[in-house]
């Protein structure tokens, strides 16, 4: 994986929910270290409806916030971002609706979700320095029952898990549909960013059907995997010369109870020579506010030492004075 020469910088971030008063405040430490991206990605994980809408029957706690919320992520700068997620509909398809809307009106590309299921697995190509890179995302949570694209239904991309299925715990017939698109749509592209919103919630344990989606995904065509959901860092796997980032943990998420917490930033230079691959400690402090940190500042070492050690068990090496991948 050497990278040379003229590319493309991908950054990607963890789960996004702002809901502040000033949401151009949200990413505002962010912004030096955003400045030399080309494309910066990341999971939105609420929906942005301004009017009252009742939940969808048994949705555990729902998410919504302000569409003026959307001024933070513009701010951002960012180029897109994943809808695929258990929180994105649960106001129904009027709120999934709303939220593609206010996106599209403020030029922020989405993946993962439409107004039916062939929009909802329409990949995203981002073509930079004649490089195309491609991205697509699927949902795969028990939370977002009714909640899945059809033919003429708007929804998520989804791929059914179950604890009653066998182990890995997955629709077999929906790991088939995932792959043969994944095959597609690497056709068309350099390089295919697949996000996955997977895994048990606020734990660093991978659960079995993590593993199963991301490996499949990689079998496939997938040369980075980007996973969301268990709200805390997870561990990074090199399989088949590949990256998969099991879970970014929260980036910002605007509830206390997620305060003081800690994340970090996927960094890809990718090439027709290869990918360099490393990552950026972030510190989310009690107030909710993220803290860019410095290389030799305590937490930083702190953030990097902990990525360090659940890469381990996956047999990954990290450099603890970079944070560099080393294949």
């Amino acid at each position: 994986m050497k990278y040379s020469g003229s590319g493309v910088l991908l950054m990607a971030v963890g789960d996004i929910y702002i809901n502040r008063e000033n949401p151009k405040t949200a990413f505002r430490g962010m912004l030096p270290l955003f400045k030399d991206k080309d494309i910066l990605f990341g999971n939105l994980e609420t929906t942005l409806i301004d009017e009252q809408l009742p939940a969808m029957e048994g949705r555990v706690a729902p998410m919504m916030a302000n569409q003026k919320m959307i001024k933070g992520i513009v701010e951002a700068n960012f180029d897109l971002v994943s809808l695929a997620n258990n929180h994105t509909t649960d106001y129904g398809p009027s709120g999934l609706l709303k939220t593609i809307e206010v996106l599209d009106r403020n030029k922020i590309l989405h993946i993962g979700a439409g107004k039916n299921i062939n929009e909802a697995l329409e990949p995203i190509i981002i073509t930079k320095n004649n490089f195309r890179i491609g991205f697509l995302a699927y949902e795969a949570t028990v939370w977002s029952f009714g909640g899945d694209a059809k033919k003429e239904k708007p929804g998520i991309a989804k791929i059914n898990v179950n604890p009653l299925l066998p182990f890995p715990q997955v629709a077999k017939e929906d790991l088939v549909g995932m792959a043969q698109h994944i095959k597609n749509v690497k056709t068309t592209v350099d390089t295919l960013v697949v996000s996955l919103h997977c895994g048990a919630e606020l734990t660093t344990t991978l659960a079995p059907h993590q593993k199963s989606i991301a490996h499949t995904a990689v079998d496939s065509g997938a040369d980075i995997v980007i996973g969301h959901h268990p709200h805390v860092l997870q561990g990074v796997e090199v399989y088949k010369e590949k990256v998969i980032c099991y879970s970014l943990g929260n980036f910002i998420f605007d509830e206390e109870f997620f305060y003081p917490g800690e994340t970090i930033i996927f960094k890809a230079k990718i090439s027709f020579t290869g990918m360099k691959i490393s990552f950026i400690p972030v510190f989310l402090n009690d107030k909710g506010n993220l803290e860019p940190l410095e290389g030799s500042e305590r937490k930083y070492k702190e953030i990097l030492r902990k990525v360090v050690e659940l890469c381990q068990d996956l047999g990954t090496k990290i450099d603890e004075a970079t944070g560099e991948l080393i294949i």
